[in-house]
Parts: C-alpha cells; sequence; structure tokens
C-alpha cells in the first residue's frame, strides 16, 4: 500500500479512508479495469450474429486494450491466472466468479439467457 501511495501522490491512510483493505483495493482495481476492457470491447462491437465474425471482433478488440493498456492487460491477466496461497484462494474465486458473471449478463444482453448448467 506504501508504494501505491507514494507512486499515487497520497498518503497511505487516504487509501485506507477509501479501502478499508488491501482486498477491497484490488476488487475494486479488478472492477474498474474490467469495465476499461468491457468499453473497449463494446466499441467494436457490431449487430453480426455470425460466431466467427464475432470471436474476430473480440480477439481485434482485446489486442488493441492490449497495446492500448499494457499494464492494466498485464494486472487482469495476473488477477485471473496467477497462482495463489491457500489464504488467497478465495479471493481467486472471487475473481473467476465476478469475470463469468460479467460475461454471462453480457452475452444475455446481446444474445439471450444462458441455459442452466453452463
Amino acid at each position: 500500500m506504501s508504494r501505491l501511495a507514494d507512486a499515487g501522490g497520497v498518503s497511505k491512510s487516504l487509501l485506507f479512508h477509501y479501502f478499508l483493505n488491501k482486498k477491497e483495493l484490488y476488487l475494486y482495481l479488478w472492477e474498474h479495469a474490467g469495465r476499461l476492457y468491457r468499453e473497449k470491447v463494446r466499441k467494436g462491437d457490431t449487430q453480426t450474429t455470425d460466431l466467427f465474425e464475432i470471436l474476430c471482433q473480440r480477439v481485434l478488440a482485446g489486442c488493441v486494450f492490449m497495446r492500448e493498456t499494457p499494464t492494466i492487460y498485464l494486472f487482469i491477466l495476473r488477477a485471473f491466472l496467477r497462482k495463489t496461497r491457500k489464504s488467497g484462494k478465495n479471493f481467486r474465486i472471487i475473481i473467476r466468479q465476478r469475470f463469468f458473471t460479467e460475461q454471462r449478463i453480457y452475452g444475455a444482453g446481446r444474445y439471450g439467457p444462458v441455459p442452466a448448467g453452463y
């Protein structure tokens, strides 16, 4: 938290004023990074129903996101894939659940509801 506060030019106590602990800060950063990614993907979104065209659009939007915001992309990648100690296992589960929930919501809004069990 100290390095983050120094880099941001704020006091460590100010960070703790807005975020009770590191976990809350990390979850906020995860959600913010996810919002930025979704905005980028939606900008390139068209109304096509061709699966391969949709996949191509999303991959290209992801590439643009990686190129324009490499630090945020690496944060998302590390948060999603990092192997954690046992104490961090629940945190990784939370990150993955939020990710898949966001994907279901986006997909349901665009393609209709996902059948139960998927």
